[in-house]
């Protein structure tokens, strides 16, 4: 056995990470290649994999290092590069070109990987999303929602103002977020309960302002999207009949915060 022909399929197996995961399935497919399936540490170079995709995330690290710091603390940072590396492989995809869009790429593969059923990966999971929602890159939005004004009538069209990413947490993020700002980070008391969290970027505002929310705001501004008007929004809330007072009251204190606003 050669050891250029080891050499080549093992960088083989780091440039192309799901090789790996079909060797370590079908050992004997080595031969093919020269090597004595005993030869080869599947699991080892696999995590090497890993390391060597968690690396060219460096620079999403430094977008979302609480995030990244969680992950190592936790001890699922190798596994969770070693699945994303073989996952990307597999789909012959390369990694986004910059940090932003690595970081967008990353979290759409971790929301499918994470077990919330875990309590670690729960806590991560509302972490990253605080985390990510104040990095994350301004988009442009019609102009018609700077615009300010209007009665919550029920016939009245609701949409929100700016830009606004709604997250329903298990966790206070800013408790873990604290948390791993420590030398020596500890979570174990971190309390899962509910939370309702809108980040909102006013008309013309670059940065994220954090709002909580109760149940009602949070499924309410889920459903403002400029095509409902307030009496569907009422019902899709659970309202029967005509939105009453109540209603209307809590439509105008979202649309007095800014948050909201309403049209014919």
């Amino acid at each position: 056995m050669k050891a250029r022909a080891v050499h080549a399929v093992l960088a083989a197996g780091v440039r192309r990470p799901h090789l790996i995961d079909e060797w370590a399935a079908n050992p004997e497919t080595l031969r093919r290649h020269g090597l004595a399936p005993e030869s080869v540490d599947a699991e080892a170079l696999r995590r090497f994999a890993g390391l060597t995709a968690k690396v060219r995330h460096n620079g999403a690290r430094n977008l979302l290092p609480l995030s990244f710091r969680f992950l190592a603390a936790a001890g699922l940072e190798l596994e969770l590069f070693a699945d994303y590396a073989s996952e990307c492989s597999r789909a012959g995809r390369e990694f986004a070109g910059g940090a932003a869009e690595r970081c967008d790429e990353l979290m759409a593969y971790i929301e499918q990987w994470l077990d919330v059923s875990e309590r670690d990966q729960a806590l991560f999971w509302d972490l990253l999303r605080h985390e990510h929602a104040a990095v994350a890159p301004r988009r442009d939005t019609d102009g018609a929602e700077d615009a300010e004004g209007g009665k919550a009538r029920p016939e009245a069209v609701a949409r929100v103002r700016g830009e606004l990413q709604l997250h329903e947490m298990r966790s206070d993020p800013r408790e873990l977020a604290a948390a791993m700002g420590r030398r020596e980070p500890r979570w174990e008391e971190i309390e899962l309960s509910p939370h309702y969290y809108g980040y909102w970027r006013a008309p013309g505002e670059e940065a994220a302002s954090l709002l909580e929310l109760d149940e009602f705001s949070f499924y309410a501004l889920r459903f403002m999207d400029g095509q409902k008007t307030v009496a569907e929004l009422h019902a899709l809330l659970g309202g029967a009949g005509a939105p009453d007072a109540a209603f209307l009251g809590a439509m105008e204190q979202l649309a007095g915060a800014g948050i909201a606003r309403f049209a014919r």
